[in-house]
């Protein structure tokens, strides 16, 4: 009879037993993975190039609110990429470190 493969772990408690316990992942996988939680928290600078971008839509036909919409969820995905991007980073830096020693 054929083994079934494990599933993929559900939660951060699970994943982090997994890779400290049965080297689910190695430490490179790990760092890459810290690097791409990295990445999420340049999401602000959406707002910049976002704002630039509607600047002159605003100056020819003024202030709408759908232009007011656009930039709520512009704000609060960026807000909330960041805040996730530094919480991950900071959860791979402590598993990597724990890996290691």
């Amino acid at each position: 009879m054929r083994r079934r493969p494990e599933k993929r772990p559900r939660t951060w408690a699970e994943l982090r037993r997994r890779v400290l316990e049965e080297d689910y992942f190695d430490v490179s996988e790990m760092k890459r993975r810290r690097q791409m939680a990295h990445r999420m928290q340049y999401a602000p600078w959406l707002m910049a190039v976002a704002v630039a971008l509607l600047v002159p839509n605003v100056l020819l036909r003024g202030f709408s609110w759908q232009i007011g919409v656009m930039l709520a969820l512009i704000t609060y995905g960026s807000v909330a990429s960041y805040r996730l991007g530094v919480r991950w980073e900071r959860r791979w830096t402590e598993l990597i470190r724990e890996k290691e020693l």
